[in-house]
């Protein structure tokens, strides 16, 4: 019987209220019982009591596995989509270090490639300095010419002068010739 909040088991409606002035008091498990009821009384108030034990239990458990049950559905679609994006990414990953690959390969062709010419260009580089040891004469007549220039500089300067002087000889010779300067160097009066 329920104590508690005064509901009453259906069972106990039909045994026998008090057996000595109190429900179940002094009733015992004995086979030769004088009260017909009393082991039946017993057995419903001890499956009441289960009953209600086990209500209070599963409530409780309700209490506990239903936010648990909640939380590990929300975890376990949390964990999918973490997959899910891990694996997306994964892919994604993938397919970049698959385009590195090519553009490093094609680096590597490009590199193959400038080593080749810059060996032409090493090559070219000795060509141009026998080249320039083959110079060496050629400056040194250059440097004769350079000097011969500067003579012919110099004589050339010395023609001018001579010419200055050449002009200035004619000037008075043409003086001299016109019929004043004839007639002044004739007759000296």
């Amino acid at each position: 019987m329920s104590e508690n909040n005064g509901e009453r088991h259906p069972a106990s409606s039909v045994l026998p209220r008090d057996v000595d002035g109190m429900p179940g008091a002094h009733l015992t498990h004995s086979a030769t019982s004088t009260h017909p009821f009393a082991d039946a009384y017993m057995a419903a108030e001890c499956i009441d009591r289960f009953t209600r034990n086990f209500a209070e239990s599963s409530r409780r458990w309700e209490m506990v596995v239903y936010p648990s049950l909640f939380a590990f559905i929300v975890l376990a679609a949390y964990g999918f989509f973490l997959i899910y994006s891990l694996s997306h990414d994964i892919s994604n990953m993938t397919r970049e270090v698959q385009r590195l690959t090519i553009t490093v390969g094609a680096m590597l062709d490009d590199m193959d490639l400038m080593a080749a010419n810059m060996q032409a260009v090493s090559g070219t580089m000795d060509q141009v300095s026998r080249k320039m040891d083959a110079l060496q004469p050629m400056l040194r007549s250059v440097e004769s010419l350079d000097r011969s220039a500067q003579s012919m500089s110099v004589t050339t300067s010395a023609m001018g002068h001579q010419l200055g002087f050449m002009n200035a000889h004619m000037w008075h010779m043409n003086h001299n010739f016109t019929p004043r300067g004839m007639m002044t160097n004739f007759m000296r009066w």
